[in-house]
């Protein structure tokens, strides 16, 4: 009769380490998103101007093109008047010349840090969702071996 053997998980350290990297990376993303919020200033501003961009993606003719706005608003605490290119792209991209939309900044470096606000990306929450879920999908596959070998030996 043949022995009854328990198949063991494969890769388990690769998927925890894959699973931890990307959840450190969502997690990073998420504390640098709370951070900006925790300082920003949110005013109300007007687009001025659309400022199509390209970036290379690497390969051989690969370009990722983004529109970034062009943004005026008023620091209300001073009432000085700034004009700054949006850093992040707006994830909206029905923007307009003239259309009003909410804007945030920090208010140490408003003319570097403006962007339209777009709030908290699904790409970060769900890296860090991923990541989390691989670590624990892996840990609760080594468990389930452990207990079925138990359960084995046991017999």
């Amino acid at each position: 009769m043949k022995k009854k053997t328990v198949r063991k998980p494969r890769y388990i350290g690769a998927k925890i380490a894959l699973g931890t990297i990307l959840a450190a990376i969502g997690l990073i993303c998420v504390l640098m998103y709370v951070s900006f919020e925790s300082t920003a200033v949110h005013v109300t501003g007007k687009v001025v101007d659309l400022k199509s961009e390209s970036h290379s993606t690497g390969r051989k003719g690969g370009k990722v093109y983004i529109t970034r706005p062009l943004v005026e608003f008023d620091e209300p605490s001073t009432a000085v008047h700034h004009k700054a290119l949006a850093k992040i792209a707006s994830r909206n991209t029905d923007l307009a010349r003239g259309q009003v939309v909410p804007v945030e900044y920090d208010p140490r470096d408003p003319d570097d840090t403006v962007r339209v606000e777009s709030g908290l990306s699904f790409l970060e929450v769900g890296v860090l969702a991923a990541g989390l879920l691989l670590v624990v999908y892996a840990v609760m596959q080594q468990l389930e071996f452990k207990r079925a070998s138990r359960a084995l030996a046991a017999t």
